[in-house]
């Protein structure tokens, strides 16, 4: 499995922060083992198909649809074994509202520096006479 981290693009943390309202409104988002139950009923997957699939034990699936305490790699392999990835959205006001600006500020300082790099190239000093 790869891990993606998207490390100074406010405006994408951003867009996650607001798709992560909408999933907390959902409680079988939050809810790992209601998810799996979910997913599997609907793709019409036996417990014990899923289990052979992710290499999770059968009593192990079992207790994890039922909302037991798990490892966080039998989800990815659940998750895995079922097609879809597992997406850890943060839920907090704040912390979407900090993106958000720094999104702002990110795309300001963007901005500048293209009509920085637009504004040399106007101005650069022509070629010396032989290099051209």
């Amino acid at each position: 499995m790869r891990m993606r981290w998207v490390s100074e693009d406010y405006a994408a943390l951003a867009a996650m922060f607001e798709a992560a309202e909408l999933w907390r409104q959902d409680e079988t988002a939050l809810r790992p083992g209601r998810l799996i139950l979910r997913l599997r009923r609907g793709l019409q997957v036996s417990q014990r198909e899923l289990a052979r699939r992710s290499g999770v034990p059968r009593s192990q699936l079992e207790r994890i649809e039922a909302g037991k305490d798990c490892r966080m790699s039998s989800i990815l392999r659940l998750m895995e074994a079922l097609g879809c990835a597992l997406v850890v959205l943060p839920a907090s006001e704040p912390l979407l509202a900090e993106f958000k600006e720094k999104a702002t500020r990110q795309a300001r300082c963007d901005r500048e520096w293209e009509e920085a790099k637009a504004e040399l190239r106007r101005t650069a000093l022509p070629d010396p006479p032989g290099n051209g």
